[in-house]
């Protein structure tokens, strides 16, 4: 893809990112699933796993296109099959994403037993 080509994405994937940051600043949290469902099973084939697989990387990509941190932490269980939860902080709130799940994700999963 050439550059004039390109010119209309990198203005769209620019946007987001702006409006990611004032969302999130230095103390904002995103959560969200991690996949768009429980996970899947091991033995899912064909059209099945392929569209599995694009629904998550269309929820997964969001920090990665925006360059921001994003851990995804096991978020308990529906009928046997696990479920994540993903976390996004603003950019360079690395240290904070990670002192904030030290702190709350014991107590969260501590009062769900």
């Amino acid at each position: 893809m050439n550059k004039e080509a390109a010119a209309p994405y990198i203005k769209q994937r620019k946007e987001l990112c702006q409006s990611l940051e004032q969302l999130l600043g230095e103390e904002g949290l995103l959560c969200l699933p991690t996949a768009p469902g429980v996970a899947s099973v091991k033995n899912a084939k064909g059209e099945a796993l392929q569209t599995r697989r694009l629904q998550t990387l269309q929820m997964t990509c969001i920090a990665g296109l925006a360059g921001l941190p994003q851990l995804t932490i096991p978020a308990g269980e529906i009928d046997g099959f696990l479920i994540g939860l993903s976390l996004i902080a603003g950019v360079n709130q690395d240290e904070k994403l990670l002192t904030w799940v030290n702190q709350y994700i014991p107590a969260l999963h501590s009062s769900s037993n």
